[in-house]
């Protein structure tokens, strides 16, 4: 969501993430894959699955810091989930 909002310039006045940062294997799908594609790769190889995940984490904790930068109250709600992308290796 965060890139269409950017692409379209849209600032919002405050940010926070409402994920399931405990669960990265079961609580997300990588962006650019179907449901489909993930529940698949997941099944597969559930290490490729986490790799791309923290790859979408990190950019996306990129995208958030950068709000902040611009003065966005920008803030996760106790999931931790700015250390996911540090976390899967």
């Amino acid at each position: 969501m965060i890139p269409e909002l950017a692409a379209r310039g849209v600032v919002p006045d405050i940010l926070t993430d409402q994920t399931s940062a405990h669960d990265p294997l079961n609580g997300y799908i990588p962006n650019g894959m179907t449901l489909a594609e993930a529940v698949e790769l997941r099944k597969n190889d559930p290490k490729a699955y986490q790799e791309k995940i923290a790859r979408c984490h990190g950019s996306a904790r990129r995208r958030h810091v950068a709000l902040a930068e611009d003065g966005v109250d920008t803030f996760d709600y106790g999931n931790n989930i700015r250390t996911l992308p540090f976390s899967v290796a």
